[in-house]
């Protein structure tokens, strides 16, 4: 295989690091911010949930990540065939993602959004951290069929992406494959980048997330404000906003780290899918959107805007509105009661 690295793939990760081996507190501020242990209260954890991962890879000897990976040989692909025996990570970025959308509290503290799904992974990195086209697309291919048997049903419900090609803008190298996993109900969920858009995120097909400071209140110095251009109209960019500062997660060697940037805010958004879906698996990918887009809170100017989108995701909220019964199906039931009443009224006449 030619392998043509991209001037263009990055790790979106702002590395301001301080190892730590150990948490104090019961939940990470991050996690309370969103509203987690709302979601929690109400036994949604994450179960049922395979989430994708497109990364560097994972590091499977940690603790918080070994037990929580799917299994199987179609929980991981190498496309660039290095390393087809199973989850690795020689960088870190996957592992550090990871953490935040799944991860336990083995730490002492609970560090990951969604800790009762599991987890499956693509290696669209390889061994000297560079990146091709033609490793994501079958990366993302992957994602559709992970055993490539179309009679089984091993797709994953989620798919994180934090990582953007570098210097690109409105690119539609990707667009085929992120509306194929739309229509199979995966929202393809993109770290916003920094500075300004950057693509697969400003991608029409894809769900940019933008990072917010430690307040949750005002935007990272770092995270990329809008509008995005692409797709021949205007259009709010990120879409919504997430923690992205100091973030306690999962690191290699079974270590911790408190790291920034939108990468750690893609992760946040891709445990909220997770626990929504654990809620409610017949989510679509539009449905998926326009629940995290509704149920945001609202930050800086009245509505979206380019620097926040629709706000920072308020999971509690979101948990609930895909937990709310089916208005469509809800009239099914009360006409089918009608009849039912109707028929029974007629029988005793």
């Amino acid at each position: 295989m030619k392998r043509v690295a991209l001037p263009l793939l990055a790790l979106l990760l702002c590395l301001r690091a301080s190892q730590a081996t150990s948490a104090s507190a019961p939940l990470a501020p991050n996690l309370k911010i969103i509203g987690v242990e709302e979601a929690w209260a109400h036994g949604i954890t994450g179960q049922g949930i395979v989430v994708a991962l497109l990364d560097s890879g994972v590091d499977m000897a940690h603790p918080e990540l070994a037990a929580r990976w799917r299994g199987g040989s179609n929980s991981w692909f190498d496309p660039y065939g290095e390393h087809p025996e199973g989850p690795v990570d020689f960088n870190g970025h996957g592992t550090q993602m990871l953490g935040v959308i799944l991860g336990g509290d083995e730490s002492g503290e609970s560090i990951g959004i969604a800790p009762d799904a599991q987890w499956i992974a693509a290696r669209v990195f390889d061994d000297r951290g560079r990146a091709t086209t033609e490793a994501i697309h079958q990366a993302l291919k992957w994602v559709l069929d992970p055993d490539g048997d179309p009679a089984t049903d091993d797709t994953p419900h989620v798919l994180n992406n934090s990582w953007s090609a570098i210097g690109t803008l409105c690119n539609p190298e990707f667009d085929g494959d992120l509306r194929a996993l739309r229509a199979a109900g995966i929202l393809p969920v993109f770290a916003a980048g920094a500075g300004g858009p950057v693509s697969p995120a400003d991608s029409p097909e894809a769900f940019a997330v933008g990072a917010l400071a430690v307040d949750g209140e005002s935007v990272y110095f770092d995270s990329a404000f809008g509008p995005s251009i692409c797709g021949g109209q205007e259009a709010i960019y990120p879409q919504v906003s997430a923690p992205g500062e100091a973030i306690l997660t999962t690191d290699l060697f079974g270590l911790y780290s408190t790291l920034d940037g939108t990468s750690l805010a893609a992760a946040h958004a891709s445990g909220a899918l997770a626990l929504m879906l654990s809620a409610r698996p017949s989510l679509t990918a539009d449905e998926q959107e326009t629940v995290l887009q509704e149920t945001a809170v609202d930050l800086g100017q009245p509505g979206p805007d380019n620097e926040f989108g629709y706000g920072r995701i308020n999971i509690a909220a979101a948990v609930d509105s895909a937990s709310a019964p089916d208005p469509t199906l809800l009239m099914i039931v009360v006409l089918a009661a009608m009849l039912i009443g109707v028929a029974a009224w007629q029988q005793r006449k």
